[in-house]
């Protein structure tokens, strides 16, 4: 999935790197991973999340904000991304290097003590790394199928799927204590912002 920041037609050529956006309006998904790296980018550029004028916006408002000119930056992921760039709009900064790529998969603690269940369940995630594998097996079939969810064409979905491909392949597996390491920095990063209002441990 596409998760970067970008500017619009109307403000990239007055916006070049992230420390431009000081003083200017960003619009963001709030609580989402596009709130997560905003953040990490601001620091990195040395600003601080006070520094400009962060305006929690949906997909679509954002996508729209942006190639209006109405925000200067969007901080966002999936078709929206895709979208203003083929309308016009270029990457500011990407997320692939902020961002773990991790999803979660989580079962009731009552299912897990069921051992009918939970073998059930574990039978139900190897077929999903089964299938996944399948798709890397068959892009063009699986971009002719997929791309009409997205309102895409299937080459160019083909085209983004390989190069998500080729810079993390998804599997469904164990935590371990880089991704546990991953998901506290985001938890420390909400705190800063004031989304959380207390420390959250990690409990394994």
């Amino acid at each position: 999935m596409d998760q970067e920041l970008i500017t619009g037609p109307k403000s990239k050529a007055s916006i070049h790197t992230v420390a431009d956006l000081k003083g200017k309006k960003v619009a963001y998904v709030k609580s989402t991973t596009a709130q997560y790296f905003l953040f990490k980018m601001l620091e990195e550029a040395g600003l601080s999340w006070n520094d400009i004028e962060a305006l929690p916006m949906s997909t679509s408002d954002g996508l729209s904000a942006v190639l209006t000119g109405d925000v200067d930056a969007y901080a966002g992921y999936g078709n929206s991304i895709i979208q203003a760039k083929n309308k016009g709009a270029v990457t500011l900064a990407s997320a692939e290097s902020i961002l773990s790529g991790d999803y979660y998969w989580y079962a009731a603690p009552a299912a897990l003590a069921d051992p009918k269940k939970k073998a059930a369940l574990i039978d139900y995630l190897e077929r999903i790394n089964e299938a996944d594998e399948w798709i890397r097996q068959h892009p063009k079939e699986w971009a002719a199928f997929y791309a009409k969810e997205t309102n895409q064409k299937a080459d160019e979905y083909q085209k983004q799927f390989e190069e998500q491909e080729a810079q993390r392949k998804g599997r469904i597996a164990p935590l371990d204590e880089k991704t546990i390491q991953s998901e506290q920095d985001i938890i420390n990063s909400f705190i800063k912002m004031g989304l959380l209002n207390q420390p959250v441990e990690p409990a394994c």
